[in-house]
């Protein structure tokens, strides 16, 4: 009897887990995916992605850039534009400060955030944000 329960439950939720698993996908992601030491200085790619079911006109975001001390560094923006349903892009930024010192990358604002055919700016990619980082000691934040 357990063997036949067990096989059931297998199937159940092996059909449920396609559903479950577009649900957990994040919405708009944001990503650090690579910082590369280059005289001194620090080159950081950040990737974003559109996983929204709508596309965007115009995104913009501003970073805060924190150091191994906690310590505010800088302010960066980064204007995307419009942007797809399912769209990508990268954008690369170097920073005045060595990589071992990038301690942190927090989202600091969405500056704009305007999905196609609304006529004003939404909460909708602030809401729907999720952060990741590639890189080991460099924590993203929002």
């Amino acid at each position: 009897m357990f063997r036949h329960s067990s096989a059931v439950v297998a199937v159940l939720l092996s059909s449920f887990s396609p559903a479950l698993a577009q649900d957990s996908d994040p919405l708009f992601l944001v990503e650090l995916n690579k910082a590369t030491e280059k005289s001194g200085a620090c080159e950081i790619v950040m990737f974003a992605r559109n996983g929204l079911s709508q596309g965007i006109s115009n995104i913009s975001l501003k970073f805060a850039v924190v150091d191994k001390a906690g310590q505010f560094n800088s302010m960066l923006s980064l204007p995307l534009g419009a942007m797809r349903d399912k769209d990508s892009k990268f954008a690369s930024y170097t920073l005045q400060m060595p990589c071992t010192e990038l301690s942190k990358i927090v989202i600091n604002d969405v500056v704009s955030c305007t999905l196609k055919g609304a006529e004003g700016p939404s909460d909708l990619c602030s809401d729907r944000m999720e952060v990741n980082s590639r890189e080991p000691g460099i924590e993203m934040a929002l």
